[in-house]
């Protein structure tokens, strides 16, 4: 499902400036996921896909500002751990 993009996701990943943020955190993931012998390929844009999906759930759910991944190792799996940043009171 990750692999077929609807128009409007491809134009929002394009246009998005969190691509250049994201690509430090796909090369650690890639990286950590090839020393846990984790072959399963993921191309940058279905990464960022769920990155955007996960992070607009977590938004929605916990009514924060922003949602920040950090990777982590667990077991052998390695994982994305969310960090939420919630809305500042005035």
């Amino acid at each position: 499902a990750d692999a077929d993009a609807t128009p409007e996701e491809a134009t929002k990943l394009k246009e998005s400036a969190d691509i250049e943020e994201a690509k430090p955190l796909y090369e650690e993931y890639m990286r950590l996921r090839k020393e846990n012998n984790i072959d399963t390929p993921m191309d940058f844009d279905c990464f960022l896909r769920r990155l955007q999906r996960n992070a607009a759930k977590i938004k929605a759910t916990y009514k924060c500002d922003n949602v920040t991944f950090h990777v982590h190792v667990s077991d052998g799996n390695v994982v994305l751990k969310p960090k939420i940043e919630k809305k500042k009171s005035a």
